[in-house]
């Protein structure tokens, strides 16, 4: 039994060093998130999510529409 466990976790912390693994292992979280604030959650999961975590900082800050482009766009017409 201490062998599965340990291979399980050496496994685990594997499939944490990809991209895809820290994808795999934070969809398996959502079910446990408690926090409504993105940026408040990314900065404290970071450490966890070292690959995945600076990604979702910056979309994060993206315009959720094409208006303040435009709007932008049009002052400078």
């Amino acid at each position: 039994m201490q062998a599965a466990t340990s291979a399980g976790t050496l496994s685990m912390v594997t499939n944490q060093e990809t991209v895809q693994g820290q994808l795999n292992c934070y969809i398996s979280d959502l079910t446990n998130l408690d926090s409504d604030n993105g940026i408040e959650f990314w900065s404290e999961q970071m450490v966890i999510y070292k690959l995945i975590g600076p990604l979702a900082l910056d979309l994060q800050s993206v315009p959720a529409s094409q208006a303040f482009v435009e709007i932008i766009f049009l002052s400078m017409a």
